[in-house]
């Protein structure tokens, strides 16, 4: 009979607790961090804003070639360049890095172009050291 009791009770309790989490309304979701609206990045870098903007007006091919889905990006963190190369961070629900190119204007890489970017930071002893990274970077050249 206690046991009966029990599960009664608790029974009662859920259908409450659920009847109360369906009629509940919740604020809209907020990335997080929210980035700084810098104009510039870094050392004459483009800033979050305007790597916001490339990767908005990315076509699908570009995000394919990266292999990256369509996904809401915030802004973009630890963002570095060396001779028109890009690569950030972003924030959102993503890993990894983001590639971008300068070279006639700021937009991702294409297929052809992330070859073009691991010869040149592979065979270049300036390219920055963490790019050149098998654990952490962008670029394997072992």
């Amino acid at each position: 009979m206690r046991n009966r009791t029990l599960r009664l009770i608790t029974s009662k309790l859920s259908d409450a607790c659920l009847a109360a989490l369906k009629g509940a309304s919740y604020p809209a979701a907020r990335p997080y961090p929210t980035p700084s609206p810098d104009v510039t990045g870094p050392a004459g870098c483009p800033g979050s804003a305007a790597l916001v903007a490339a990767w908005n007006e990315a076509p699908a091919s570009v995000l394919h070639a990266q292999s990256i889905a369509r996904i809401p990006i915030s802004g973009f963190n630890d963002i570095t360049c060396w001779q028109g190369w890009i690569v950030a961070a972003p924030i959102g629900n993503a890993n990894g890095f983001a590639l971008f190119t300068e070279r006639g204007h700021l937009r991702k890489l294409s297929a052809l172009e992330l070859k073009e970017f691991k010869n040149a930071v592979c065979a270049s002893p300036s390219a920055p050291p963490a790019w050149n990274n098998p654990i952490a970077g962008p670029v394997s050249c072992g």
